[in-house]
């Protein structure tokens, strides 16, 4: 008897048998890979000189309401999940993998940053706790290092949502963005 060798998601890994804890919704975005997810977004962010720059940079989006967002996952050979995200026209990606050094954290890489979180839930959220950047695969003091929430969860209805802030020093909230997805069957 053969078995299908079928890559899962890095959550599910990461959080054992927490997983299945988790609301409906969230487990089938990230039980999906290669769907299509759509929705809308309101995103807030510091107006000086230098947030602007780096969210056009990065490609974030600028601050709105009812921002049109589509987010796809997809899985690798290497067994990490490159995430897409579209706001309007402006796009970005990620690369999340389980960290090599300390594989109970995910990393997740935008070129030459990389973030390190621990995953867990807290009343039917699933949240990633930052515990420290990279720049270059050199560890950022923490002075220097971002603030960042993420969040998943579900709403009365039981809609997938999201909650994500990164505040910088020096520059206050690079961008808050708060939205909800439905997959596009």
């Amino acid at each position: 008897m053969t078995t299908e060798n079928k890559p899962s998601n890095l959550f599910a890994k990461l959080l054992g048998k927490q997983y299945e804890e988790l609301p409906a919704a969230i487990k089938q975005f990230h039980d999906t890979p290669g769907h299509l997810w759509k929705g809308y977004v309101n995103a807030t962010g510091s107006n000086n000189v230098l947030a602007k720059i780096i969210r056009t940079f990065m490609g974030f989006p600028k601050p709105g309401n009812n921002l049109p967002i589509t987010v796809s996952v997809y899985y690798t050979d290497q067994g990490n999940e490159r995430w897409s995200r579209s706001f309007g026209n402006k796009k970005f990606s990620s690369l999340l993998m389980i960290d090599k050094k300390n594989p109970q954290l995910m990393s997740e890489s935008f070129g030459l940053i990389k973030q390190h979180y621990k995953l867990e839930l807290a009343d039917n959220w699933l949240c990633w706790r930052l515990q420290y950047c990279s720049l270059l695969g050199v560890k950022l003091p923490s002075f220097l290092s971002p603030k960042i929430i993420a969040n998943e969860g579900i709403d009365e209805k039981g809609t997938y949502q999201f909650i994500a802030k990164a505040e910088l020093p020096l520059i206050g909230i690079l961008l808050e963005y708060r939205g909800f997805l439905n997959p596009v069957l």
